[in-house]
Order: C-alpha cells, then sequence, then structure tokens
C-alpha cells in the first residue's frame, strides 16, 4: 500500500478491505474502526465553533479515555502574576512522601482541551509511573493567543517548586511533561528553564515542536488519520496568529532552537500514523546529537492522541504505559 495514500475516502476503502496497513503499519481492527468512524464524518472538527470543538473533545475524551485507576484526586491552586491557575493533583495510593511528580500540560491544540477531557490519561500515569501527577489547566487560545500558555506554564513550575515542599514532593525529583500542544509547553519550558534544583526530566508525547508544518507525515497523513494536517493549521492561526515568523521563535517551535542540549533526559513517544510523526522524531534525534539522554518509543499502527484512546484501544492503553514506566525510570 502506498505510504502517501491519505485522502478519507481511500483510507476508508483501505479498512473496510480486511487490509489493516498503512505506511508500512499494521493497524489493529479496533483502532481501524476508530478512524473509519472519525474520518467518515461528514463535518470536519476545526470547521465548527471553539465551544463546539471543545464540547466534542470532552464527550470523546470521557468514551475513549475515561476512567482509569482510583486514586487521590484533589483540586490545586497554582498562585502566579495574573491570577491563580486551577491544577488537579493526582497521588495513588501507598506513595511514599516525598514523591516524584510529573508537571503536566493537556493537549488540544492550545485551542481544546482542560483538566477533565485528560484525567483519565493522568490518573494511567500517575499509576503506572508511581508518581504525582500535576494537571495544570492553562490559559487557551482564541480568548487568550501566544505567549498566554508559555507565560503559564512557566509560572506553574515555578509556583509548583515553591509549593513542593508543603506538598510532600521531591524538587529532586520534578518532571514536566504533555501531550501534543501539551508537550510543547513542556519542550519550550525545559528549554528555558534554569531553576534549581533543575528538572529530572521531561516527557513528550507525539508533541508539535514545529509550528512550519511542513514535515513529509504532515503529507502523508493529511487526513483520515484522526488529527488531520487542516485542524493543525487551524489550531496554529488561534494561537499564534496571522505573524508566520513566530513559527521559528523557540517558544513556539522549540524544534527551531539555537540549542536544545540544556534539555533533561527525555522520553519521546510519537504515534505511528500520525501528522506530528516527524517533527518528533527529528526533535527526539536532535536533543541526542547535542547530549541529552534520549529514550524513544514508538506506537506504531496507532494515531494522535492515543493517549485518549486508552480506554477503547487496548493498544494504546498498552503505549500509555510505556510512556508511564520509561519516565519513571528516569525519577528514580
Amino acid at each position: 500500500m502506498s505510504s502517501a495514500l491519505h485522502a478519507p475516502t481511500s483510507v476508508q476503502r483501505l479498512l473496510c478491505s480486511g487490509h489493516l496497513e498503512a505506511d508500512g503499519q499494521a493497524i489493529s481492527p479496533t483502532t481501524a474502526t476508530l478512524l473509519r468512524l472519525v474520518s467518515a464524518s461528514p463535518v470536519p472538527s476545526h470547521t465548527r465553533s471553539v465551544e463546539g470543538q471543545r464540547k466534542m473533545l470532552r464527550a470523546m475524551s470521557e468514551a475513549l479515555g475515561g476512567g482509569g485507576p482510583d486514586m487521590e484526586v484533589t483540586p490545586l491552586l497554582l498562585p502566579t502574576a495574573t491570577g491563580a491557575l486551577h491544577a488537579r493533583r493526582y497521588r495513588p495510593a501507598g506513595l511514599p512522601s516525598p514523591a516524584p511528580a510529573l508537571l503536566y500540560f493537556h493537549g488540544g491544540g492550545f485551542v481544546i482541551g482542560d483538566l477533565d477531557t485528560h484525567d483519565g490519561l493522568c490518573r494511567r500515569l500517575a499509576a503506572d509511573g508511581g508518581l504525582e501527577v500535576i494537571s495544570v489547566d492553562y490559559r487557551l487560545a482564541p480568548e487568550h493567543p501566544a505567549p498566554a500558555a508559555i507565560e503559564d506554564a512557566r509560572a506553574a513550575l515555578s509556583a509548583l517548586r515553591s509549593m513542593a515542599p508543603g506538598l510532600g514532593l521531591d524538587l529532586q525529583r520534578l518532571a514536566v511533561g504533555g501531550d501534543s500542544a501539551g508537550g510543547n509547553l513542556a519542550a519550550a519550558l525545559s528549554l528555558g528553564d534554569d531553576g534549581a534544583p533543575p528538572l529530572r526530566a521531561q516527557l513528550l508525547l507525539y508533541p508539535i515542536v514545529d509550528h512550519r508544518c511542513d514535515s513529509p507525515s504532515f503529507s502523508r497523513f493529511a487526513e483520515g488519520f484522526y488529527l488531520t494536517a487542516a485542524q493543525v493549521r487551524w489550531f496554529r492561526e488561534q494561537y499564534l496568529g496571522a505573524d508566520r515568523s513566530r513559527d521559528l521563535h523557540p517558544d513556539y517551535s522549540p524544534l527551531l532552537a539555537p540549542n536544545v542540549g540544556r534539555s533533561p533526559p527525555t522520553v519521546v513517544h510519537i504515534a505511528g500514523l500520525d501528522v506530528l510523526r516527524d517533527e518528533g522524531l527529528a526533535y527526539a534525534e536532535r536533543l541526542s546529537a547535542e547530549g541529552v539522554s534520549v529514550r524513544l518509543l514508538r506506537a506504531e499502527g496507532l494515531p494522535h492522541a492515543f493517549g485518549n484512546l486508552a480506554l477503547a484501544l487496548p493498544e494504546a492503553a498498552d503505549a500509555l504505559r510505556q510512556s508511564a514506566r520509561a519516565l519513571a525510570a528516569l525519577l528514580v
């Protein structure tokens, strides 16, 4: 099968034919069914209203990735210069104190997503990683365009460092992480962080790290594989506006930073059927080339946002578990 296949009608024909393979990757029947259902929608997601997209993601995340292990889950306020950021704290039972912790930023193109959409994902990371997760409800575009999100990310890290002793968190074992847009924030945050003690690790799940949106996988998986190229470009416009020079700034495209070697040890987990796949690979390669310890994981046969599909797809749950355990190994 041609690796250039990406039109929705072609994808549907492929999946209905029983040849469950794309770009040399086997696709499970459950993943194939999901891709077929999503690509069959007559209304492209990004053409809906912003609030409509937010409601749709909440519903899909609950249905496909909700649930997760029981644990202590409590609200948390992170004080910043522009007001308190709402956050949610996940603490598995029996976790020692002080505990390793992950400051987490959800995905959603800087436009959609919230604490609820990523509740199941954060529960699974906390349980499988044996750590606390603090998920941050940062400001979203278009109401709050750049640099609001990265400013909130920096403020959240500063606040958490100050609060860590009182929360029973081990500052020597503090990581940052996120998925998709949240992975972008974590990567940009790591590049410029000079806090003490330094970050121990970062977790980047299928991150967007290059807002030029021109990698080969951007064309290869442009349509029919859950996240579309048109959606990513629409998200970019809401977040960064019309000024394309922002695409080159490290705060928005960490892959283009002059130096990435200050980043902490990193877990990069890419999705095989993802428009963002190749930039994630390029970032892992660049980190490694500049002396950063990198663990690269590949979720072959899975689409973007597999972390929000763990309830529906066993292979997605397995992939997310691999991410959590790889991060845990960096926080011992």
